[in-house]
């Protein structure tokens, strides 16, 4: 309760140095991971560069639990704070070279020194040693689950985004294509996600280098597995620019795999991605630059949530200046769209609009923007018919919300907010990831502004659907956890003018689940504990001091 006041004090009068203070203190004093975290993040909220976060955030990544799975997090805070800061790297390489070791430290570790390691020997190193790394060197290798693999094509694909040209890099990667057991297909889940991702690292960093070029010909022109040699050639083509060889297997994969597709229905995600990565590099010859663009629109066209769907559309604004081709191509996505039945039928994602809304900001083809409005307008209406709304409620919400970028004050967009919302059961709303449902609605049309009394109504039915009976144990809270993190994420972030009496219930239900310290045996639902405290800050933050303090004294 003391890091949520301090908080709250140091927002409410910025800089104020007695919540400043008090975070710090908690925050080097605390023997527990959790504590040291939480007061960090409150601390980074009020006062991001004070300058005892980094030390203390190295010290807490030194007691984390060999279990914990936040040394990322904690890492890219420090990042955040002080990209450069000394003992971040030294700390991460200690983690990464001390084996035997728990997968989940190993991962982060890996993940964090493939963003902060660029040119730093002692990195490359460490991270070479890693891509040898043996089942018997983790604490918790699974018997199902190789870990120590993963780590293997982690290593390898943070080594390619930190070390191009690296002679020792290029030679590592040789030597972990020629140690990979039995390789079969490149982009399946089994024990070859280091083969092919080595390969695929090849293509990154091994420009011009003849060690590299001869083993990915030798791949491509002997491999057994048909998959393997498209992948190959496509790192082949990027690291000897015309190679024959290379752009004749792409050539025939792009005439292939679409055939694949249609005559033995091999539309997987794998191979999808493997269709866009070809055509990737053909997009840039001139004699498959025609065929590169019409597979890549045919995969967004044909195949329902392309995997790649923004890295589609990323290749084809590379090669047009304007967007005007991916931006065409999101129209034809959306016009693909349809009502049969009742039943909405769609091969669009979400990610397809997004990337619109982006492209849109920076075309200098003002017209686009114009047909772009109607082109939303008409997808948004095939909701209203639409049965089986509720499905696809995150992908309506982000059109209605990239129309209201490109035509502020449309008024279709509250009104299918709105609808969206109605569509899901309360409790269906807030049990769902905030970043996946219709909660998603929630956030946006509070940032828009409406004040619409449904939509008042409707959130004050969720969180009445939610609350917990009196007198019950905190684990019954619990249960209801993701329900009440998105409420309070909901609440803080938005404008809205809830009753005040909706406000006391809501108060009143929470209060004595805040008011006693956490059980040490329930502190890994602090999560919980804290969203309940942020919406009872919030309730007292909108309600008046005499009926707060009535329903507090209660």
């Amino acid at each position: 309760m003391l890091r949520h006041a301090a908080e709250r004090l140091g927002k409410l009068d910025p800089g104020n140095k007695s919540a400043i203070a008090a975070l710090v203190l908690l925050m080097q004093q605390s023997p527990h991971p959790s504590t040291i975290w939480k007061a960090a993040s409150s601390l980074m909220a009020i006062d991001p560069k004070n300058s005892a976060l980094p030390p203390s955030l190295i010290t807490l990544i030194k007691k984390l639990p060999a279990h914990s799975r936040n040394l990322r997090k904690i890492a890219e805070a420090i990042i955040q704070i002080d990209p450069n800061y000394p003992t971040l790297i030294p700390t991460l390489i200690a983690i990464a070279q001390k084996l035997p070791s728990h997968f989940c430290l190993l991962r982060d570790a890996v993940e964090v020194l493939g963003k902060v390691g660029e040119g730093n020997e002692t990195v490359i190193d460490a991270l070479i040693r890693l891509t040898e790394i043996t089942p018997e060197q983790l604490l918790d290798n699974d018997f199902y689950f190789d870990s120590s693999e993963w780590l293997r094509k982690l290593a390898a694909e943070s080594l390619s985004k930190i070390a191009v040209g690296n002679e020792k890099v290029i030679a590592a990667l040789i030597r972990l294509i020629a140690m990979a057991k039995k390789p079969c297909s490149p982009l399946m889940y089994d024990d070859t996600r280091s083969y092919w991702k080595a390969v695929d690292a090849l293509g990154k960093i091994a420009v011009r280098n003849e060690s590299a070029i001869a083993t990915l010909t030798e791949i491509v022109q002997t491999h057994s597995d048909v998959m393997i040699r498209y992948v190959a050639a496509a790192s082949l083509s990027k690291i000897d620019l015309g190679n024959k060889t290379a752009i004749s297997i792409l050539s025939q994969a792009l005439e292939e795999l679409p055939k694949q597709f249609l005559e033995r229905s091999q539309t997987t995600l794998e191979n999808r991605s493997l269709l866009w990565l070809i055509a990737d590099c053909l997009i840039e010859t001139d004699d498959y630059r025609e065929d590169a663009i019409a597979a890549l629109q045919d995969t967004l066209l044909k195949f329902d949530n392309c995997p790649d769907s923004c890295a589609c559309l990323s290749s084809l604004a590379r090669i047009d200046s304007t967007y005007e081709l991916a931006i065409e191509t999101v129209f034809q996505l959306l016009r693909s769209s349809i009502v049969c039945s009742a039943l909405f039928v769609s091969t669009i994602s979400p990610n397809c609009i997004y990337c619109l809304g982006n492209y849109l900001k920076d075309t200098p083809k003002m017209y686009l923007q114009d047909n772009a409005i109607a082109e939303l307008t008409k997808f948004i209406q095939k909701s209203w018919n639409c049965e089986n709304l509720s499905n696809f409620d995150y992908l309506f919400s982000v059109a209605a919300i990239t129309l209201q970028k490109i035509d502020p004050g449309n008024p279709i967009v509250v009104s299918t907010l709105i609808r969206l919302i109605e569509a899901r059961d309360p409790i269906d709303l807030l049990q769902h990831s905030i970043k996946n449902t219709s909660i998603y609605s929630y956030c946006n049309l509070a940032e828009i502004g409406a004040s619409d009394r449904i939509f008042v109504d409707k959130i004050v039915e969720c969180f009445e659907a939610v609350l917990p009976e009196e007198n019950r144990p905190f684990h019954y809270l619990v249960h209801r956890e993701l329900s009440l993190i998105h409420l309070a994420e909901m609440l803080t972030q938005s404008q809205l003018e809830i009753p005040e009496s909706s406000l006391s219930q809501l108060a009143r239900s929470l209060l004595p689940y805040i008011r006693e310290p956490l059980d040490e045996n329930l502190s890994h639902y602090c999560d919980c504990y804290d969203a309940g405290y942020q919406i009872v800050w919030y309730c007292a933050s909108k309600m008046s001091y005499s009926a707060f303090y009535f329903v507090w004294q209660e």
